[in-house]
């Protein structure tokens, strides 16, 4: 029976500063998404299909589907993923950008967007994989421009046959599909401040909760029946309080007195 008191008690407490704790769920949830989501960029995906043989000739008559060739084939798209970003063959897909946007420099500047993309930031956007431990090769460029991510996605596919060719000299690549938008990641989002702002919310209620605890203040004869678990048998007015009767009796007698 004290159980449910208390908790009833607890609930009339939570209600009574319920505005505490939604101040503190919408501070917290307002800071965390300017700070934390709002000054994210989005990073738009493209995704170009190559297929890739250990049988240095595309034109043998032996078997490409076997097991020991697509094996071999997988092994070379884990030797691709550390070739391709090698120096030599970043440099070979700068040349290819320049040869898009005009210039020599080495950097790739796009005309759509405008950016510039130095040969570090394009290594940086590149990641190569195997599709469903297939023989097929996923290129994919992220980057902050989805039109800019299709068009290195689209000059790296052009050069990782000759990287193969010249560097590995055995096996080839042929490209499946051209690039194509894949999709988009860092995007601002409400679940992180969410999250943090009702454990902040939480932690209001119980800190209220807190303090009611540690105050030992008797407030009224519901505190006195409570603790003390004895009955009140009279109750002492305050004469001095503005909300008691024989105050404002007081007050409209000095008023008649002074008519």
């Amino acid at each position: 029976m004290n159980e449910t008191v208390d908790l009833k008690a607890t609930a009339l407490l939570l209600l009574r500063n319920i505005w505490i704790i939604l101040l503190a769920f919408l501070l917290c949830f307002i800071i965390t998404y300017f700070t934390l989501e709002m000054p994210k960029t989005p990073v738009y995906s493209a995704t170009a299909l190559m297929y890739v043989s250990n049988i240095s000739n595309e034109n043998s008559t032996s078997s490409y589907y076997s097991s020991g060739n697509q094996i071999n084939a997988q092994a070379l798209i884990n030797t691709c993923s550390v070739i391709v970003k090698s120096n030599s063959a970043i440099s070979k897909i700068m040349e290819e950008l320049d040869t898009i946007d005009g210039t020599a420099d080495g950097v790739y500047t796009s005309a759509a967007t405008g950016v510039s993309y130095s040969a570090g930031a394009v290594k940086s956007m590149i990641n190569l994989s195997s599709v469903n431990s297939t023989e097929v090769m996923a290129v994919r460029v992220s980057c902050p421009a989805s039109v800019d991510a299709v068009t290195i996605a689209d000059a790296i596919v052009d050069v990782v046959p000759v990287v193969i060719e010249d560097t590995i000299r055995s096996g080839y690549a042929k490209k499946v599909d051209s690039a194509y938008f894949s999709g988009i990641s860092n995007t601002p989002g409400l679940t992180t401040p969410f999250v943090i702002a009702l454990i902040a919310a939480v932690a209001a209620a119980a800190i209220i909760i807190l303090i009611n605890s540690l105050d030992t203040r008797i407030r009224g004869k519901e505190d006195i029946v409570s603790v003390y678990n004895v009955p009140v048998i009279g109750e002492i007015p305050d004469f001095t309080g503005k909300t008691n009767e024989r105050y404002y009796a007081r007050y409209e007698s000095k008023s008649d007195e002074k008519r």
